[in-house]
């Protein structure tokens, strides 16, 4: 399996060769990379960026990425009044796995919280919504935020 293999170079911290038919990608995990990811290739459909967003979700499990992110927000609402709403925006939410982690958090604590999950790509959002159920109540939006910030305005859709 892919994913596995992918996992145990990260670990390793070496090059990893990854094989799609003909196409043949090395992949140095010592040094980010510059290159254009794959998923945001616009030859690539909306069923493959979504099964690409679902495959990340396993790997952000399997690498426990979540716990960083997760630790930090506990501290942060251990004063949280009960009486409040919070919100929190998830900027690049992709597949908004990370903001669903947070509503089972908010939940458990009895926070009231606004979620909102920005991402430029707008098959992002779309992904989204379909694996998120709705009695979760949360955002998602598409925007380039970055854009946003230096026009100081939302471009939001």
């Amino acid at each position: 399996m892919l994913v596995v293999r992918v996992l145990v170079a990260v670990a390793a911290r070496r090059k990893y060769v990854v094989s799609q038919g003909t196409a043949v990608t090395t992949v140095v995990f010592a040094r980010r990379s510059s290159a254009t990811e794959l998923m945001d290739s616009p030859s690539i459909g909306f069923d493959e960026f979504h099964q690409c967003l679902r495959q990340l979700t396993i790997v952000n499990g399997c690498v426990l990425a979540y716990r960083p992110t997760l630790r930090w927000l506990k501290a942060m609402l251990r004063d949280a009044p009960a009486d409040k709403t919070i919100s929190i925006l998830d900027v690049g939410s992709g597949g908004g796995d990370m903001l669903r982690k947070i509503r089972q958090l908010t939940r458990q604590r009895g926070i009231n919280a606004e979620l909102t999950g920005v991402d430029l790509n707008p098959w992002a959002k779309q992904s989204a919504e379909f694996d998120t159920p709705p009695e979760m109540n949360i955002r998602y939006e598409t925007s380039d935020i970055l854009l946003s910030i230096r026009c100081g305005e939302p471009t939001t859709s």
